[in-house]
């Protein structure tokens, strides 16, 4: 959109159904800037360009559908109905509107902020979102916070206390070739910014202008209590509209992207760096390439770094690390997770059993049968190797079909550092334990039937079945049989299960084949 600067901005609703909030009462607010690329440029007006393949030192341009929409789309956002009130010392932060990291549109910081709104954070929301780092080329400074006698740092109390950083943007390089439309980024330095301005070529060979941006963003961190971190605050306040599109060669992969990553990356773990690059798959089926993910991605090289530090990462997510973080789950999700077996420090073997109630009922027979010719009753029981780093360790699984979703799902894990007969015991006794407590809560008859289940019949698991068959029995209360008795029904249902296997199979080829 071409215009004059000036003081006045245009105001209007839009609806961002990609963060899922009802705009009606509390519509996004938007500021459209005005344009001070000259007029012998191109501006690319709403529309999404493929640019080329980057070189091997890519400063321009990037493999990703970019948005350069000249100038840059706004960031659409609900604010605040009670924002706070404004207490920058410079006054930034008057007549901005306010909002919340999850009111952006997307639910989440995209790297591209644009027009007028601030936000309030606390050290843990402003660390998960990266710092609010950007994508355009800024260069940052401290700012004014210990002139004239005075000193403003992370430990005062208020914000008009606390320190102030900002960031201006650089603007864009564009090539003088007035057919062409390619984007450069600026360097951030100014001597190598003055450099590249003089010296570098567009990649069509034409020379390139630099386009300043008047657009800053300002950071103020205070309420930190003494050298603690966690307790710092920030207050965000971005600045005027961008007057250019975006940048299409990127550095950094946002804190959305990282996880999109991580997750396409643990998907894929078996696949080459090129066939994951290209694209994965799931158990749904075949997923996005690595270009689709993240702006960044769209060159190989990068692709491979992040592979290699996800490779990296994984492997020291042993020991105390994988302690800490399953502490932390079990802590957050301690209304609906059961611990049960837990061996650690009273057995030879190393067996964790946990599952939520809703998984333990699942173990429970089904008040409807499947209808069709081939019904799915009774449970599954693996043990998947490589799922930990540590490849001595398993992670065991015991599933049965849901005829409410159509789905096989698991009924009980249990992490253990190896696959012998004691490690199944285990992690069955902690099965047949959740059976005899859901059963008794419903008021369900105890019977054999209960227990029937499908092994892949290793010696470890069908004796591992049998020991915990019989000791759990042994300790019921309601118990009349003999030990041997009880062994007898054990190793009978080990027997008896190879007619049921072929039955249960047939219908489910993906676990056949894994």
């Amino acid at each position: 959109m071409k215009g004059s600067t000036g003081d006045s901005q245009l105001h209007h609703i839009t609806s961002i159904s990609n963060a899922g909030h009802n705009t009606q009462n509390n519509a996004p607010l938007t500021v459209q800037p005005p344009s001070t690329v000259p007029a012998l440029q191109k501006p690319i007006q709403d529309k999404t360009v493929i640019v080329p393949s980057a070189p091997a030192h890519p400063t321009n341009i990037a493999v990703y559908p970019v948005d350069l929409t000249d100038p840059a789309r706004l960031t659409t956002f609900v604010p605040l109905e009670s924002p706070p009130a404004p207490q920058c010392r410079h006054k930034n932060d008057m007549s901005v509107p306010f909002t919340h990291i999850d009111l952006l549109e997307g639910g989440f910081w995209n790297g591209f902020p644009n027009g007028k709104f601030a936000i309030d954070l606390d050290y843990s929301t402003f660390s998960a979102h990266k710092n609010l780092a950007v994508q355009w080329a800024t260069r940052g400074s401290s700012g004014a916070n210990g002139k004239n006698g005075q000193s403003f740092t992370v430990n005062g109390e208020t914000i008009s206390q606390g320190r102030e950083s900002y960031k201006q943007c650089l603007g864009i390089l564009q090539c003088r070739n007035e057919n062409c439309d390619i984007i450069t980024r600026p360097k951030t330095h100014a001597k190598s910014l003055e450099k590249q301005t003089i010296t570098q070529q567009c990649q069509c060979g034409a020379s390139l202008e630099h386009f300043p941006c008047e657009s800053r963003s300002y950071l103020i961190e205070y309420g930190q209590v003494g050298t603690d971190i966690s307790t710092c605050k920030y207050r965000y306040i971005n600045g005027q509209p961008h007057n250019h599109p975006r940048l299409p060669y990127v550095k950094h992969l946002t804190a959305q992207e990282s996880k999109d990553t991580k997750e396409h990356l643990q998907i894929n773990q078996d696949q080459t760096p090129l066939q994951s690059y290209a694209a994965g798959k799931d158990s749904e089926g075949k997923t996005k390439s690595a270009r689709e993910i993240g702006q960044c991605l769209g060159n190989p090289d990068t692709f491979r770094y992040h592979r290699k530090n996800f490779k990296n990462s994984a492997k020291s997510e042993v020991g105390s690390s994988f302690i800490n973080q399953f502490h932390s789950w079990i802590k957050r999700h301690r209304d609906e997770v059961i611990m049960r077996e837990n061996t650690v420090g009273r057995e030879d073997e190393c067996v964790i059993s946990f599952h939520t109630k809703w998984m333990r009922d699942q173990l429970l027979p089904k008040a409807v049968l499947i209808e069709g010719p081939l019904p799915l009753e009774g449970m599954l029981t693996d043990g998947a190797h490589k799922y930990w780093s540590d490849l001595n360790s398993v992670l065991i699984s015991t599933t049965t079909f849901c005829p409410g979703i159509d789905r096989w799902v698991p009924c009980m894990f249990s992490f253990a550092n190896g696959v012998t007969t004691r490690h199944y015991h285990w992690h069955f006794t902690s099965v047949i334990k959740s059976i005899f407590e859901a059963a008794l809560e419903y008021d369900m008859e105890i019977k054999d039937e209960l227990f029937a289940l499908i092994v892949d019949f290793s010696d470890a698991q069908r004796l591992g079945f049998i020991s915990a068959f019989v000791d759990c029995f042994m300790d019921w209360k309601d118990n009349t049989r003999t030990h041997a008795v009880i062994q007898s029904v054990g190793k009978c249902f080990c027997s008896a299960n190879s007619s049921k296997v072929k039955r249960i199979i047939i219908p489910l080829p993906a676990i056949r084949s894994a």
